[in-house]
């Protein structure tokens, strides 16, 4: 009713309009959302969302869909668009925001995603992601997996056809990189809140 001069009002300035996102996981008021571009991540979980229940601490925010980007929480000061959340290794995506808390296993979170992406692909995913050593099924956690992640999330030899393949190779890199320590600890030790 308003038009759109009143709606390019609405966000940043370079970037005026809003963004929709699927709010879930460990926080007070879950939903679909609408804010602004520009609003930072902490202002979406804390003000909007209610903050995390039982006063416990974010460990991470997934952004972008099954295989986005997961954000610690000392980013989440980070305006939410699409340039600002691809320099802290994210995306926009599909629009899901995932909240997890300090309880959570990244490992084993991050395995949930993995295997679906797996079991939805059109088949190359898995059959490359094996080739290379990234699968998560065997022994996950060792140092010799963890290495050949990195050798996998390089190379890159899903064929280009297959966007989800490629986006399994993006967040396999992303999970090494955030969460490694976390990944030798849990083949080290055994299962623990990682």
């Amino acid at each position: 009713m308003n038009g759109a001069k009143w709606f390019n009002t609405i966000g940043a300035k370079t970037k005026p309009r809003t963004a929709i996102f699927a709010l879930t996981g460990k926080v007070n008021n879950t939903g679909l959302v609408e804010v602004p571009m520009g609003i930072t991540l902490g202002e979406i979980i804390f003000d909007i969302g209610g903050g995390i229940p039982k006063g416990k601490n974010s460990k991470a925010v997934q952004t972008g869909g099954p295989l986005g980007g997961c954000i610690p929480p000392q980013h989440l000061n980070v305006q939410v668009d699409f340039d600002s959340l691809q320099e802290v290794g994210a995306v926009m995506g599909s629009g899901g925001m995932i909240v997890v808390d300090e309880d959570t296993c990244m490992v084993e979170f991050s395995k949930f995603f993995l295997n679906f992406a797996q079991a939805e692909s059109c088949g190359n995913v898995s059959l490359a992601v094996s080739e290379e050593g990234a699968c998560w099924r065997s022994s996950p956690g060792s140092p010799k997996e963890t290495e050949r992640w990195k050798i996998s999330t390089r190379s890159g030899r899903l064929p280009k056809e297959c966007r989800l393949g490629l986006s399994v190779l993006w967040a396999i890199d992303a999970r090494a990189r955030d969460v490694g320590a976390a990944v030798l600890r849990k083949g080290i030790q055994g299962p623990h809140p990682g």
